[in-house]
């Protein structure tokens, strides 16, 4: 999902400064949330993390990583999970000219 920020920048800010010059929104798309259930005093927490490799979410719960398939036809919005038991979200400014949720992959590690 993404977040516009342009009404949040402050006058003469970087990113304000940024955006005059680029004339594009600071538009931020979620990549992660740490979920937690149960109570202050008792609970688990799970991550929802978005792959930028292959572009699907994974639930990460213990030692079980799951891919989540109810994200949304454009793996872009959060899940009816994520709605109610995030309480983290995790924010990546969107690149100029990339499309959301795609990450500059030339910095990969070398397999051997």
């Amino acid at each position: 999902t993404s977040l516009d920020l342009s009404k949040a920048l402050a006058q003469g800010s970087p990113s304000r400064e940024a955006q005059v010059q680029d004339g594009a929104p600071p538009l931020y798309d979620l990549y992660a949330a740490c979920c937690h259930t149960g109570s202050l005093t008792n609970g688990h927490y799970t991550a929802t993390c978005l792959n930028h490799t292959d572009g699907h979410w994974y639930s990460f719960n213990d030692g079980v990583v799951t891919r989540v398939a109810d994200m949304g036809a454009q793996r872009s919005g959060p899940s009816a999970k994520l709605k109610r038991d995030a309480y983290l979200l995790f924010y990546r400014r969107r690149e100029l000219g990339k499309p959301p949720a795609v990450l500059d992959t030339t910095v990969a590690v070398q397999r051997g």
